[in-house]
């Protein structure tokens, strides 16, 4: 798949006949800013008070400008999401969510009822006691579309006075402070690794290894995640589809209402190839344009 970056240049080199460029639909991936969330690590933190609670993120949801977000961080080559099942998953996507439509004002309101407010006019709430909210944000150094995201988010929660530091890392000190917990707010891509919900549960139930803002709890930690392994525990175990679909819309629906991950666009899928490969199928799902190797082939350069 093409990084937003490369369209430019790649269409160039289409219109010279080198290769062919391809929309796939809107991507199955799309990028999460999520707290740690895991009470053991972060409940001696002064600020836990409010990042647990959902309004809190709920507001950042509401002080992003998602049509601006997909312009600036993919050229405008995305679509506004609410949950990490983008529309590219049409099987399984229900748009039947709550979402969290542009408001600065809205943002302001939901940080004031959870007690934090800007008493000192220096431009960042804080609570009762004076603690304030303010983050380091990390993602993963090099990755140009994870780096503007990161700023598109830092300033449009700097106006509803949340402060975000952004530092960007390599990938392998990031992933460890993920695993790890040792991080304030995390911004990157989690990779669902199968169309099928069933396929993911790691991502989805409680004790999985790819729940990413609390990593292999041993017991849920809320009564929504409770009520989420509930649901996948059914949806993966009945074979009825209608049934399997209602549950799986009941489980985005309770994701979308207490926002563990905060998503705010999906690009759309580009791929590219050269001109001289014949039986090019791309797929949404990854490998995008290999899926079905056994069928491609290279035709002779011209002469």
């Amino acid at each position: 798949a093409l990084r937003p970056d490369d369209y430019v240049p790649v269409k160039r080199l289409e219109q010279q006949g080198t290769l062919k460029m391809q929309e796939v639909g809107v991507s199955t991936d799309a990028d999460a800013l999520w707290f740690c969330l895991k009470p053991e690590v972060r409940r001696t933190d002064p600020r836990w008070a409010f990042v647990q609670r959902r309004e809190f993120r709920q507001a950042i949801s509401h002080a992003v400008d998602r049509e601006e977000f997909a312009q600036t961080v993919f050229l405008g080559e995305a679509v506004p999401v609410w949950g990490p099942v983008t529309p590219g998953n049409k099987e399984w996507f229900s748009p039947n969510v709550p979402r969290y439509p542009y408001s600065q004002e809205k943002a302001k309101a939901l940080l004031q009822s959870t007690g934090l407010e800007d008493p000192n006019g220096n431009g960042v709430v804080e609570d009762a006691k004076g603690t304030e909210a303010r983050f380091t944000l990390i993602t993963q150094k090099g990755l140009t579309w994870y780096e503007r995201g990161t700023f598109v988010v830092r300033d449009a929660a700097a106006k509803v006075g949340i402060a975000f530091d952004v530092a960007p890392l390599e990938v392998g000190a990031m992933v460890q402070r993920l695993q790890a917990c040792d991080y304030d707010a995390i911004y990157m891509r989690v990779l669902l690794t199968d169309l099928d919900p069933a396929g993911n549960l790691d991502f989805w139930v409680s004790h999985g290894e790819g729940h990413p803002w609390n990593i292999a709890s041993k017991t849920p930690a809320t009564e929504w995640e409770s009520r989420i392994d509930q649901l996948m525990a059914q949806q993966a175990s009945t074979i009825d589809m209608d049934q399997r679909r209602a549950l799986f819309a009941e489980v985005q629906k309770v994701m979308a209402e207490n926002l563990p991950a905060i998503y705010f666009a999906a690009p759309r899928l580009y791929t590219a190839h050269s001109t001289r490969v014949q039986g090019v199928v791309p797929s949404v799902m990854r490998p995008h344009l290999l899926w079905n190797a056994d069928m491609l082939s290279v035709s002779s350069p011209a002469q």
